[in-house]
């Protein structure tokens, strides 16, 4: 079993782990936390916008290939990644 901090840290190891679709709704949850409670006056040229721009750009970035459709390998809709892809595209 892995944990959520084993699941943040995975690009820094050398463990190809197949995570689950939760781990990518959790992170997605957390990214948006932190755009909410982010405490800056945010402007159009504020570096806030490109720090919070980042969390949600890294998100997407590193999502593995099976993850990036709302389906599973199957072809059954994968709700809790439809949840995450809304969480951080809406």
């Amino acid at each position: 079993m892995h944990t959520i901090e084993e699941f943040e840290n995975a690009s820094f190891g050398n463990k190809d782990v197949n995570w689950s679709s939760y781990a990518y709704r959790i992170a997605a949850a957390r990214n948006l936390e932190r755009i909410l409670h982010s405490n800056e006056l945010v402007f159009p040229d504020d570096p806030g916008i490109v720090r919070q721009d980042a969390y949600l750009v890294n998100w997407s970035l590193h999502l593995p290939d099976s993850k990036k459709t709302n389906f599973d390998i199957h072809g059954d809709f994968d709700e809790m990644l439809f949840q995450a892809h809304l969480i951080t595209n809406v």
